[in-house]
């Protein structure tokens, strides 16, 4: 992960979506929200104290927040998703999948303590490349999982899924390449952890310029179930399961936020998203080493 923001980038960042999940009633018009019953996908990255650092959610913070999830009974699983696209059992009102993307070493640490005390079914979906044989030791927190700590996960009863093979845009390479990466990841995960693991997938970065007609080919080829991005918005019966938005929940906002979040208050940044994601990627070219999603 790079460095925190500035303070003024970080009001100005946390302002906008304060201000999104405000108006998100007249919003949601505006882009078109489905009506409806809806389930709500949440995506996490890290869990860890950083300093104006968005990808990084305070662990007392996700604690709070996974344990209200736990008071209202919202948290369901990645087979309960499936199913509702599906046409199967309609979800409680309100229910959201947990998901984090990358699998940095915190995760373990930090994040899986919490969701199995709360007992909240998740996702964790792994760059496969970055999946270590043993625990680094000098890499820090920066560090990724290893694959006996992958183990402790599903043994935990937290799925856990693809991120891709070494974490770049699949829409951005030949469309051979992202096939084999795809099938490589999946498979690798497969001889790894059994059978259960790769069901679904998380696509790299995530954004409209990420996924493409290729590599949603690439991604039902290698039998994945789901397929998810990092684009906003809520999951209907019926919806495309190999492109089904996610909610970004950030650092440094309180439960109100989190909350107004599980409502469906940033459904309407997909708006925001459907014109972001060319600067997105022109800064992702521009600068090496940045966060990752």
């Amino acid at each position: 992960m790079g460095p925190g923001l500035t303070a003024s980038r970080w009001a100005i960042k946390k302002g906008t979506r304060a201000a999104v999940a405000l108006a998100s009633p007249w919003l949601s018009r505006l882009a078109g929200a489905a009506r409806g019953p809806v389930v709500r996908v949440l995506v996490y990255h890290r869990v860890r104290e950083a300093r104006r650092e968005p990808f990084s959610v305070a662990p007392a913070d996700f604690d709070a927040q996974m344990e209200w999830l736990e008071r209202e009974r919202l948290a369901i699983s990645a087979d309960q998703v499936a199913a509702w696209i599906d046409g199967g059992p309609a979800p409680r009102p309100g229910s959201v999948l947990v998901t984090f993307d990358d699998g940095y070493r915190d995760f373990h640490a930090k994040a899986l303590p919490i969701l199995r005390r709360r007992r909240i079914p998740a996702v964790l979906f792994v760059s496969v490349a970055e999946v270590r044989d043993r625990r680094a030791t000098d890499a820090g927190e920066e560090s990724h999982v290893t694959w006996d700590e992958l183990r402790e996960v599903l043994d935990a009863g937290v799925d856990v899924g693809s991120h891709g093979w070494d974490h770049v845009s699949l829409a951005r390479i030949p469309a051979d390449e992202a096939r084999r990466q795809v099938a490589r990841a999946r498979e690798t995960l497969r001889e790894r952890l059994g059978d259960a693991a790769g069901r679904d997938f998380a696509y790299p970065y995530g954004t409209g310029g990420d996924f493409d007609d290729a590599t949603r080919e690439a991604i039902a080829a290698a039998g994945h179930r789901c397929a998810f991005t990092a684009v906003h918005g809520a999951v209907a019966p019926g919806a495309d399961p190999l492109e089904l938005p996610r909610d970004k929940v950030e650092g440094g906002e309180g439960l109100g936020m989190f909350r107004r979040i599980v409502e469906g208050g940033l459904d309407a940044w997909a708006v925001v998203d459907r014109g972001l994601w060319r600067l997105q990627a022109e800064r992702r070219v521009r600068t090496a080493g940045g966060p990752v999603a």
